[in-house]
Formats: structure tokens, sequence, C-alpha cells
């Protein structure tokens, strides 16, 4: 499990260098150049440089996670995703980029007054959603603790 949060943390480092920002976010020339993937490797190999102790499997597995993060070539990932943490990195970066794209999506795309979007091409659907006087928040408490409260 610490290898997972650790991968989540850092697999997307080399954004810090990819992207800039002055008045609204753009690609910096290394960015444009090489991409977060390469960009976030020189960073962890720095830092690993740093402790003279680093384990070399451990590292080769962090390297790893950022190179695979993507988790198909076609994506833009150098390599496949090769151990269970790599995957499940890769699904939850992937289902991340998924549910934002959706919610930006519902955002635009839902006229006002309705329940529905507009068709979703990438996702070959319409998502539904409810008007804000129907939606209900989940209780704070859920389970045995909330049966004990009332």
């Amino acid at each position: 499990m610490d290898l997972l949060l650790t991968a989540a943390i850092f697999h997307d480092l080399g954004k810090v260098d990819e992207l800039s920002y002055h008045r609204s976010f753009d690609y910096s020339d290394e960015g444009r150049l090489l991409g977060h993937i390469i960009l976030g490797i020189e960073r962890v190999e720095d830092k690993i440089k740093q402790l003279p102790d680093f384990p070399k499997d451990l590292s080769t597995l962090l390297k790893h996670f950022l190179l695979s993060h993507h988790g198909q070539y076609n994506w833009g990932s150098p390599k496949k995703p090769m151990t269970l943490e790599a995957v499940l990195l890769h699904f939850l970066d992937d289902m991340d980029a998924k549910i934002n794209g959706i919610q930006q999506f519902i955002k635009k795309e839902v006229p006002e007054g309705s329940r529905w979007s507009t068709y979703h091409r990438s996702f070959e659907q319409y998502f539904y959603v409810p008007l804000p006087w129907e939606q209900t928040e989940l209780p704070e408490k859920i389970g045995k603790d909330a049966l004990e409260d009332e």
C-alpha cells in the first residue's frame, strides 16, 4: 500500500516542469519536447542520487510507475504496467481522468432545466443529472454509528 501511495503522489511529478503559468497554463519548451513522464523520471533520479543507500530495486519500481502510468503505448506510456501496484495506479489515473472529463462535460452540456446531457461521443451515451432540488446528500455517518445517534 505504501508503494501505491508513493506512486500516486509521484506519477505526474514531471508536470511541474512540463507546464508553465504566466497568465494561463501553457506548456514549457521542456514540456513540449520531453513530456511529463521523462521530466518526472529526471526529477526522481536526481533526488535518488542524493540518497546514498537508496535501494536499486525500489528506484527501478518508482521509475516504472512513472513510465507506465498511462497504461498503453498509444496513450503515451513508454512501458506497460508490469506490477500489481503499477496496474492499480494506471486504472486509478485513468478513472480520475474519465470522471473529471464527465464532470466537465456535464457542466457544459446539460441544458438548463434538463435532467439529461447532450450525447457524449467518447462514452457513446447521455448522462442523467438530477435537478438541484432532487439531489440528496449522503449522511455524514453511515452504518452502525448513524443508527445509534438517532
